[in-house]
């Protein structure tokens, strides 16, 4: 489903999304970051761009986060990343997949 990003990588867009849930993610040096789980993510013309989202909670999300099965709208950037464990040795196990995500979301408020 993360096709539909792909078409328009690069550029930022505006998006809307409900607010799933909140987690925390575990840091490379030191402890952990404060995330937020956004799912049905559409673009202007309601089309469903992805099933869900993660973000790293930020100045700009943490105004909303805590409004759990709202709705929010947003700008993004869409952005393309390798998954996949990038270690030695396993990647025959379970090949490195070019994907695509949304970062540094902005103009983030609660729809109404």
């Amino acid at each position: 489903m993360r096709r539909e990003l792909g078409r328009i990588e690069g550029v930022r867009t505006k998006f809307t999304a409900t607010i799933a849930r909140l987690g925390t993610k575990s840091n490379f040096k030191g402890g952990a970051s404060e995330t937020v789980l956004f799912t049905d993510v559409r673009n202007e013309a309601g089309e469903l761009m992805t099933a869900h989202v993660w973000f790293t909670i930020g100045k700009q999300l943490a105004t909303v986060v805590h409004h759990v099965g709202k709705r929010v709208a947003f700008e993004a950037r869409v952005k393309g990343y390798t998954k996949g464990y990038k270690g030695r040795g396993l990647e025959l196990l379970k090949p490195r997949k070019e994907d695509f995500k949304l970062s540094n979301p902005t103009n983030v408020v609660l729809v109404k």
